[in-house]
């Protein structure tokens, strides 16, 4: 029951001005959106993908918790992208007001091809 409470005290922290039905529905379509532009990305894009691996890496030498946390407290919402053992983890590190709560949401796992 926390985790809930939790879970809409963020929705509505972040978008006050949508009911929490709304942001599901919203979420889900953007998911797919998302998840299909990766995927194109990927396979027509191999640069692209050891640009990703790259990028990830020079997140993955800090402490994985410090670097979420600074990047939290910087930017308030930020998208990461790691790679994980050939698969892509979409993070998202949301701050909110009352302390830094990190709030991992793992959107999408998609099989990683060069």
């Amino acid at each position: 029951m926390e985790l809930n409470i939790r879970k809409t005290f963020i929705i509505a922290a972040i978008l006050p001005w949508c009911s929490i039905s709304d942001y599901y529905e919203k979420l889900s379509k953007s998911i797919q959106e998302l998840t299909t532009k990766v995927v194109m990305i990927l396979m027509t894009k191999p640069l692209i993908s050891c640009l990703i691996v790259l990028i990830s890496a020079c997140f993955l030498t800090i402490p994985i918790f410090i670097s979420f946390t600074l990047l939290a407290i910087v930017f308030g919402i930020i998208v990461i992208i790691i790679v994980v053992e050939g698969v892509i983890v979409f993070v998202i590190l949301i701050a909110t007001v009352q302390g830094i709560l990190i709030y991992v949401l793992i959107i999408s796992l998609v099989s990683y091809a060069i």
